[in-house]
């Protein structure tokens, strides 16, 4: 595994009004299936080789959240939105890029018009269709017309929802949620314990909604992921969870007691 830790910044949160947002970031190349499960049970994300996690002063309401997908049970809402959705088409495959695509993202990007930073296909390309980074795309279409795709990181046990956008004309069929429900239904088809569903926020109607899909776990400190709702949603924490790390060097997460410092440590030093 190859580490680049990325100086940290300061800048406005991208999800809560008037807070300042600080995040942990590295670049990881030739990272295995093994050390990104380690990184993503203590709450680092991901897109293609950028990993980061909060670090904000003060706040720590980004909670890493998943869904344990053997005991998950579909409410009568999700239920509703699978009928209706019947005539969508899923695929699933590794991740192709197409200009299609792109045209999706930017569509989808409007939905957020606070956001500070314009969307870069460069970007976009480096993010989700990487070639060096191991990742499963979930293609939706309605009428053999493209309307939406997903980006996954499928692990052991696990599967990583990375990222999902839309065409904006189809937004009634509640395509985030439809793809949440078709990620768990990958998940039980393949004999994956767990599916991440990234961070969840309470108060960012954007980042709420994750708590829908139960029974889930939240990530509140290193390495204590606790029941958050059970099947009911019923709340077996308290109803704002905070998610507390420490902030440490990345590559000594996978260092035995007698190893010495590795390239990436020393130009960290």
């Amino acid at each position: 595994m190859q580490v680049i830790p990325l100086p940290r910044r300061n800048h406005s949160c991208s999800y809560l009004d008037n807070l300042r947002a600080c995040f942990e970031e590295y670049l990881i190349q030739e990272i295995t299936n093994e050390e990104r499960a380690i990184l993503i049970e203590r709450g680092y994300r991901s897109f293609g080789s950028y990993f980061f996690r909060p670090l904000c002063n003060g706040c720590h309401r980004c909670v890493p959240i998943r869904v344990p997908v053997l005991k998950f049970e579909m409410s009568k809402s999700q239920k509703k939105l699978i009928r209706k959705g019947k005539e969508i088409r899923v695929e699933v495959a590794k991740p192709v890029y197409s200009e299609e695509k792109w045209d999706i993202y930017l569509d989808h990007s409007r939905r957020f018009p606070q956001k500070e930073d314009l969307p870069n296909k460069d970007n976009f390309i480096f993010s989700f269709y990487n070639p060096r980074v191991s990742a499963l795309e979930f293609s939706y279409y309605l009428d053999d017309h493209l309307i939406a795709v997903g980006i996954t990181h499928e692990g052991t046990d696990f599967l990583s929802s990375v990222y999902f956008t839309y065409r904006l004309d189809y937004a009634s069929y509640s395509l985030g949620s439809f793809s949440t429900l078709q990620e768990i239904f990958y998940c039980k088809n393949n004999d994956l314990r767990y599916l991440y569903l990234g961070y969840y926020i309470r108060d960012n109607h954007f980042m709420s909604y994750k708590s829908k899909f139960r029974p889930n776990q939240v990530l509140l400190s290193e390495q204590k992921w606790v029941d958050f709702q059970d099947a009911k949603g019923n709340l077996l924490v308290a109803d704002d969870p905070r998610f507390s790390p420490q902030a440490t060097f990345l590559t000594n997460l996978f260092k035995g007691p007698d190893e010495g410092t590795t390239n990436s440590d020393k130009a960290h030093e």
